[in-house]
């Protein structure tokens, strides 16, 4: 999406929305494992034990864990301040980058429930590394 990252530093009334390197390939991956032990190791398996193992007594736990996880994946997405850019020409730049992040931490929950934590783990740490650290070695003209 061209022009996204600059445009959404603009709304913020910032140069740019990512650190500067080498600050980035330290921070963004700490903040990848921090979102990811908040989400898919505290968040979603304590609810599905709340709900699947004592609630439900051990019943609907795969479909309690996919509503979990579509809810769940709705949390970083909604948590991003990008309210202003509903209201410019960027409406569907908005909605490309809102589901852009949910689809990635819906991908994340299937990775967390086949393969384990460490799989979304490296998910989410390669993403930024790509997203934040490399794409924020680009300079803004």
């Amino acid at each position: 999406m061209p022009g996204w990252t600059r445009f959404a530093a603009a709304q913020m009334k910032l140069p740019t929305i990512h650190i500067e390197f080498p600050a980035s390939a330290l921070i963004y991956p700490g903040g990848a494992i921090i979102v990811e032990v908040i989400y898919r190791i505290l968040l979603v398996p304590l609810l599905l034990w709340l709900i699947s193992s004592v609630i439900l007594k051990g019943r609907a736990q795969e479909t309690t864990f996919w509503v979990l996880a579509a809810l769940t994946a709705l949390l970083e997405p909604l948590s991003q301040d990008l309210g202003p850019i509903l209201h410019t020409s960027m409406k569907a730049t908005f909605v490309v980058v809102f589901l852009e992040d949910y689809a990635l931490n819906l991908g994340q929950a299937w990775l967390f429930r086949r393969y384990g934590f460490l799989s979304a783990i490296l998910l989410r740490v390669f993403f930024y590394l790509v997203w934040h650290v490399l794409w924020g070695l680009i300079p803004i003209t």
